[in-house]
Parts: C-alpha cells; structure tokens; sequence
C-alpha cells in the first residue's frame, strides 16, 4: 500500500504513513510515542 493510501483510510500524517510503509517494506518496527502507528498495522512500540 502506498503511503497516501495509507493516509487517507486512516487519517494520519503524511510522514506517519511514510515511516510506516518504510517499516512495512524493510520488516521493521517504529518506535514512537506518536499512538497513530497504532492505526497503520505495523509493528510499534511506544516508549516508557
């Protein structure tokens, strides 16, 4: 799915979508205390 895709049947920041796909497509993970990644299907993790 590409980035924009993924933006607009989520609403989320371009840039969010964007590192998303990257993670997607390299098999890793974000980590972040942004909780949109929730909502993007991929692997994450929110700091303590």
């Amino acid at each position: 799915m590409l980035a924009s895709a993924s933006r607009a049947s989520t609403n989320v920041d371009f840039i969010d979508a964007y590192l998303a796909e990257i993670a997607r497509y390299t098999g890793g993970m974000i980590v972040s205390f942004d909780r949109d990644f929730r909502r993007l299907g991929i692997s994450w993790i929110e700091p303590e």
